[in-house]
Order: structure tokens, then C-alpha cells, then sequence
């Protein structure tokens, strides 16, 4: 767990008064075999692209993430090796991620790919649900610094689809203008080639974490977490317009963005 979370996860019980739980790696073993089956699964797949440059290469998997995760859960990605927290009245519960393979060790390819794991929204909501700060199930209202694609390997995903009222607005509010539903095997890609505002939060799966597949145009981790954390006020989005025309604020809280932004 990198030293960013632990600070934030501290700061949130100090001041919340509510236990922030994660999901997890339940098995290290199943987890370390998923790593080997995704690089072995990379390897297969560069091969059409071998002689070309590594930031091709990288644009070449990130737009073939639903075909990656279909393979890698042929070759048996254990589903089983992350697990939800047990909910509680004293908890609220989070979602998490985990590296599974990482561009700097492979030829310098400037992508990393890893694993979320995520509490369903009814699953998360059944103790305090009425707490404004029980959120941290789904993911901020954000836009990307770098490039992104996700696949569902287990559960219901939904993403919710944001425009900017004004691109130059200093209020920088949004507005919903969609919303769509994952299945196993779906996902979608973000080339910053366009606009792209999104929320990220799983539904239906009762006590089981719904699983996805992330790859970022970072070649680490490190760098990656790095790029969120010191991207989080231009790329998160916490101000709202309803339906009704009325300005919503929200608390733009989760693991890259420790600060309440009004």
C-alpha cells in the first residue's frame, strides 16, 4: 500500500470518525499467478507490434483491453484473490486497486496495468448510507491526465458520463449527460482525444467486489498514483447541476484526492 494511502486512510478516521475499510488481496498466491498470466497474455499480444515503438505498442493494448481480459480470464485470472471488507455500523467501505504489471520492466512501455477491486454501491450503503462522506465504493467525478481503458472481469460496473457546463468556467461545473452499464468483457477507452468526464461505481454484485482491468499511459505504478495525486483539483469535478438546474457540491473524496474540494 503506497504511503499517500495510508496518510489519507488515517486523516479519514481521525477526522470522520468512521473506519475506512478496503477491499483487498485475499490470496498473494492466486494474485502473483494473475500477474503471470497477464504478462504471459502481453507477451502474445506485442507480437503483431514488436518492431514498432514503445509508445505505439502502448497505444496498441490500450485499445485491445476488452480482448485482453477476455483472454486472461480464459487462462484461469483468479476472480477469488481480492475479496470485499466485512461491512459494519463503524465502517464505511472503499474500493482499491493493485498493480499487475508494469511497462518499466518490460522495455520501457509506457503503460501499467492494474487490478480494482470494488464494493457494490447496495453492499457498501447498508451501514451509513446516509453519511455524506459513505462514497469512497465509487471513484471521484473525474477526467484522466493520461490515457486509461477498463475492462469488467466479474460483477456490474456503471459509469456514469459528464460534460463541463463551460470549459472556461472557474466554477468548472458538470452536468450528467449519460450513463452506461458494464458487463464481463465490456469496457471502454479513453485516448484523450476527447472530453471525458466519468464516475466508476459497482452495482448488483450483493457481498462479491465486482473486478476490473485498468491500464494507465504511465510505465509504473508509482507514477501513475504520482499523476492522479498531483492532478487531483484539475481533474476532479465537485460541483453538480441537477436536472432541475440546481448547483450540487459534492466532497470529491477517494484515494487520489485527500483534500474536500467546495
Amino acid at each position: 500500500m503506497d504511503k499517500f494511502l495510508l496518510v489519507f486512510l488515517a486523516f479519514a478516521v481521525q477526522i470522520f470518525g468512521l473506519d475506512v475499510k478496503r477491499c483487498s488481496i485475499s490470496d498473494e498466491i492466486k494474485h502473483a499467478g494473475n500477474q503471470k498470466i497477464l504478462s504471459a497474455v502481453l507477451t502474445e499480444e506485442l507480437k503483431p507490434v514488436q518492431k514498432r515503438t514503445a509508445q505505439e505498442q502502448a497505444e496498441y493494448l490500450t485499445s485491445r483491453i476488452s480482448e485482453i481480459a477476455e483472454k486472461i480470464l480464459k487462462k484461469g485470472f483468479a476472480i477469488d484473490a481480492y475479496s470485499n471488507p466485512k461491512a459494519d455500523v463503524d465502517s464505511i467501505l472503499a474500493f482499491d486497486c493493485f498493480s499487475l504489471w508494469e511497462g518499466e520492466s518490460h522495455d520501457a512501455i509506457p503503460l501499467t496495468f492494474l487490478v480494482y477491486v470494488w464494493p457494490s454501491e447496495e453492499y457498501a450503503l447498508q451501514y451509513n448510507a446516509s453519511h455524506p462522506r459513505n462514497r469512497y465504493y465509487s471513484s471521484n467525478i473525474h477526467s484522466h491526465p493520461i490515457s486509461c481503458a477498463l475492462a469488467v472481469l466479474e460483477g456490474t460496473m456503471v459509469q456514469k458520463n459528464f460534460e463541463l457546463m463551460a470549459v472556461h468556467s472557474v466554477d468548472r461545473i458538470v452536468r450528467q449527460i449519460g450513463e452506461e452499464t458494464f458487463q464481463k468483457g465490456d469496457g471502454t477507452v479513453d485516448d484523450l482525444s476527447e472530453p471525458f468526464i466519468h464516475q466508476l461505481y459497482a452495482k448488483g454484485n450483493g457481498a462479491k467486489p465486482a473486478i476490473s482491468l485498468h491500464v494507465y499511459g504511465l510505465p509504473s505504478e508509482e507514477k501513475v498514483m504520482a499523476s492522479f495525486q498531483e492532478t487531483s483539483k484539475s481533474h476532479s469535478y465537485s460541483r453538480i447541476m441537477e436536472k432541475d438546474g440546481v448547483v450540487k457540491n459534492v466532497l470529491p473524496l477517494n484515494r487520489f484526492n485527500p483534500e474536500p474540494i467546495f
